[in-house]
């Protein structure tokens, strides 16, 4: 029987940067976003929580990064094998979050 976590972050106003989500022994990884201020979303992958390690994670077949149009409101994503291999994500926005907090929500299933 398959069991799930659910991991909460933020990207606060005037950042880019979500805090560290520990995504570690996952199968498969969903991402539920609010976010008020538009934007583009990658994901940064690291073999630990200090974020001069995280580096931007690339499409599969390697030819540029994984990015995400997020826009503005809610969405959700399926990562799929995107980030299996990272202990540790973060997700980046293309710009600040000038209006509010973007909120994040990590589904993990184990």
């Amino acid at each position: 029987m398959s069991r799930f976590g659910i991991l909460h972050t933020i990207v606060a106003s005037g950042d880019t940067l979500s805090g560290v989500i520990e995504v570690q022994g996952a199968k498969s990884i969903g991402l539920l976003v609010s976010i008020s201020t538009s934007c583009v979303g990658y994901l940064k992958g690291s073999f630990d929580t200090s974020s001069v390690n995280a580096r931007r994670i690339s499409k599969l077949d390697g030819s540029a990064d994984w990015s995400w149009n997020v826009g503005s409101g809610m969405k959700a994503i399926d990562l799929k094998d995107t980030a299996l291999a990272f202990p540790y994500l973060r997700f980046e926005t293309s710009v600040a979050q000038s209006i509010a907090v973007a909120s994040l929500a990590v589904v993990c299933k184990y």
